[in-house]
């Protein structure tokens, strides 16, 4: 019934839109308005001459108060400071432009005499009077534009009180021609918009209460009941642990793989030999102490120890008096392994000579106990003899040459032949010269120092040196002829490659407190040796043929 109804309001809201529509054409003939819009109110003729008129009235409001505004600001300027005000975008007078650039070049040419010319000088007077009369023109082309701004004020003030005359004329006009002609046309008009509109809404309305009635009523039906699960879908932690371990030794296995095998540093001694084509003098363990005349007996000092038997194996110990300790980059080691060496010796009855030549962070005097000041630095600047600024240390057979201090000093080939004079003055007098020098790459004092010494170590660390830098600095010293003994290891762990292991447990098994476990076995002293030996063949053996001892 309802949608019979709507039906029937449609139909009769339909014949009210035509009764309208025919009314509006009516009015339409009848005023003799056929080219008009039905939506319009007015002509459109009629509203665009209105609007062009009130643009060009607020384009010439907007021109005027630019004109006034320009005017009264120029005109509050002193006489004395419009000459600032000369420029193209303020005042665009050519004459006076041109005016104010010849000021510019009498005024500089004024100057340029005054400061070489007395004041009664002709050129002088001749330039005084020249500025004179150029500021005068411009003083008055600054006073005629001033009158032509406000000339111009005017006439902008005269163009805009016409034109609004002209507007509200238009208006007047536009407003009767409304109120005879369009205003009963524009109620028809009105009338048919809100017959359109009701009908439209009634049609909308009518559609949707037939969507509404074809729609079922019960549009929801249950098909079956949510049951709980007996147990969780996730997470499920047997298969997650199960992924993450398997996940996890694969990242770990991966990542060290590429650790391992983007790692170009040395691990171990035959890679060392191998690539470098060099003996390796001595392996020295992670955290090794200073030698001092307490340790010196110990176990502690045994890997330099060994790099004296080994340097005085290798005949380069006969012929060479000056040694050089170098590394290929910082941080390596070299300073505490040439103090330790040099230590070793000194305390096993040679006379030694350490010269901190790394003049650029000397660290000798430090551990030494000395002064830094006055040292090398100062003997080749000629301000002291060598003899004079050597100190000696706690050990009476080890001596130390500071570096000094100079806060822009390095060493150059003009101090090559002053070195080598050095040494061989005081060569005499120790057995041994230790140099302490720069690192090899990146530092040119390096290869001199190389130059001048009778031989190389080289103090590579463990897992740290990469090989590519350890052959650059072996090709710098070949380069510059340096003659190169060997290599020492330095900063090895105790657990590590079986050929460290093998230098480490030694140093252990022979310390003193292996010797003192040694000798509290119940075996007889007598029988020291050979109970040693029939340990290692037990120990060598297997085990399963043989009892434990």
């Amino acid at each position: 019934e309802a949608i019979e109804k709507l039906q029937e309001e449609l139909l009769l809201q339909e014949s009210a839109v035509s009764e309208q529509r025919d009314r509006v054409e009516s009015l339409r003939k009848e005023l003799q308005i056929s080219g008009v819009d039905i939506a319009a109110r007015t002509t459109q003729l009629d509203i665009e001459n209105l609007r062009q008129l009130e643009r060009s009235l607020i384009a010439l409001k907007v021109d005027a108060i630019a004109r006034k505004t320009r005017f009264e600001r120029f005109s509050k300027v002193p006489l004395g400071e419009r000459f600032r005000l000369v420029n193209s975008e303020l005042i665009p007078d050519t004459n006076i432009l041109n005016l104010m650039q010849a000021h510019m070049i009498a005024d500089q040419n004024f100057t340029q005499l005054e400061g070489r010319l007395g004041e009664a000088h002709p050129d002088l007077v001749a330039a005084s009077k020249n500025l004179q009369k150029i500021s005068e023109q411009l003083a008055n082309l600054l006073q005629g534009y001033e009158e032509a701004l406000e000339i111009s004020y005017i006439e902008a003030q005269a163009r805009v009180s016409e034109l609004e005359k002209q507007l509200e004329s238009a208006r007047i006009d536009q407003i009767y021609s409304a109120e005879n002609k369009m205003r009963p046309f524009e109620e028809a008009v009105t009338r048919l918009q809100d017959e359109e509109n009701l009908y439209k809404t009634l049609k909308i309305t009518l559609r949707q209460r037939e969507i509404d009635f074809q729609v079922p009523k019960h549009t929801i039906e249950i098909l079956n009941e949510a049951v709980p699960a007996r147990r969780p879908s996730k997470p499920n932690w047997v298969i997650n642990l199960g992924l993450a371990i398997i996940m996890g030794s694969i990242i770990g296995l991966g990542s060290a793989f590429l650790f391992d095998f983007f790692d170009t540093s040395f691990r171990s001694i035959d890679d060392l030999e191998r690539i470098l084509q060099l003996p390796v003098m001595g392996v020295i363990k992670k955290d090794q102490p200073l030698v001092t005349a307490d340790n010196f007996n110990t176990f502690e000092a045994e890997p330099y120890r060994v790099i004296q038997t080994n340097l005085n194996l290798s005949g380069n110990d006969k012929k060479s008096n000056v040694i050089i300790v170098q590394s290929a980059g910082p941080g390596e080691g070299k300073s505490s392994t040439l103090y330790n060496l040099a230590s070793v010796m000194a305390f096993s009855g040679l006379k030694i000579l350490v010269i901190d030549s790394d003049l650029y962070r000397p660290v000798q005097h430090k551990l030494m106990e000395a002064k830094r000041t006055p040292g090398l630095i100062d003997v080749l600047m000629g301000d002291k003899k060598p003899k004079s600024i050597i100190q000696h240390t706690k050990n009476p057979n080890l001596d130390v040459m500071p570096a000094g201090h100079s806060a822009h000093f390095n060493l150059s080939v003009i101090h090559v032949n002053l070195l080598i004079k050095i040494l061989d003055e005081l060569g005499s007098k120790y057995d041994k010269i230790f140099l302490d020098s720069p690192p090899i790459i990146g530092i040119s004092d390096a290869s001199i120092l190389a130059s001048v010494s009778d031989g190389v170590i080289i103090v590579i660390q463990h897992k740290r040196t990469t090989t590519s830098m350890s052959l650059r600095a072996q090709q710098i010293l070949q380069n510059g002829e340096g003659n190169i003994y060997g290599v020492i290891l330095n900063q090895v762990p105790e657990v590590g490659d079986e050929d460290y292991n093998y230098y480490t447990n030694n140093y252990s098994y022979y310390s003193s407190a292996g010797r003192q476990k040694e000798s509290s076995s119940p075996f007889n002293t007598d029988n020291v040796v050979e109970n040693e030996i029939e340990t290692f063949e037990i120990e060598e053996s297997d085990k399963k043929n043989f009892p434990s001892v």
